[in-house]
């Protein structure tokens, strides 16, 4: 039997369900052509769905040994590690930021880059990795302003704030530094806006500038930061 003729019954295979089958023909038409990238992506799916993670991943692998600018592969990796927790973290975050460069660089879909990109910096969130997690959101916004995606933008900026201001006596400088000028942003940005997140905004600037003794920042030199600062500071210093 032809690769080709073996792929076309992997393929009718498995759409209805048969895993066992499918990977057969997939195996009869790696034996005819060595180097079919798709039989080896539905072989490794094959074995995913049997159960046999170990050899799945041998075949994702294989794939994206033969062509790794193919999606594929590493959404069938992606998938796999997903299912196989913290064992597998780093090579999902691999996978994940191989989607996420493709989605954004080769065919410029932004909705599709934000879903794989949010879901690389949980995963560098979950396993402590602050940095990693940070640089991945500054990316994600990033992109958002070049594309002029303003609601994105501030969407990811108040993810970062969130990420960070929980965990501001584990910061490095750096990340300290990250931190209040994504913190300036948002609340010069707010005006004067009383709403619940613009005053928790302001409050932990505040309480950042006392942590890092930068008391003159702390001096309200312009009119309108005045303003603002007059007709929200008791909301805000009576819960510090």
């Amino acid at each position: 039997m032809s690769a080709k003729a073996a792929m076309k019954q992997a393929k009718e295979l498995l759409t209805a369900g048969d895993f066992r089958g499918a990977l057969k023909c997939c195996n009869r038409a790696i034996n005819a052509d060595k180097d079919n990238y798709l039989a080896h992506v539905i072989a490794g799916k094959c074995q995913d769905e049997i159960g046999d993670k170990a050899a799945a991943e041998r075949m994702y692998d294989a794939a994206v040994a033969k062509d790794p600018a193919q999606l594929p592969a590493w959404q069938g990796k992606a998938k796999l590690y997903e299912q196989m927790g913290e064992e597998r973290a780093d090579k999902l975050a691999e996978a994940y930021k191989r989607l996420a460069d493709h989605h954004l660089s080769k065919e410029n879909d932004l909705t599709k880059y934000m879903v794989v990109a949010e879901k690389l910096w949980k995963l560098r969130e979950k396993s402590g990795n602050l940095e990693s997690a940070a640089e991945v959101i500054a990316e994600q916004m990033a992109a958002c302003a070049e594309r002029s995606d303003r609601h994105k933008e501030r969407e990811c900026r108040s993810e970062l704030i969130r990420l960070l201001a929980q965990r501001q006596d584990d910061l490095s400088a750096g990340l300290l530094d990250t931190l209040r000028t994504n913190l300036e942003t948002a609340v010069s940005a707010s005006g004067a806006d009383q709403s619940i997140q613009n005053m928790e905004n302001f409050k932990t600037l505040i309480k950042l500038y006392y942590k890092l003794r930068e008391m003159e920042e702390l001096q309200v030199s312009n009119s309108h930061t005045m303003r603002m600062y007059v007709r929200i500071c008791q909301n805000i210093f009576c819960s510090l």
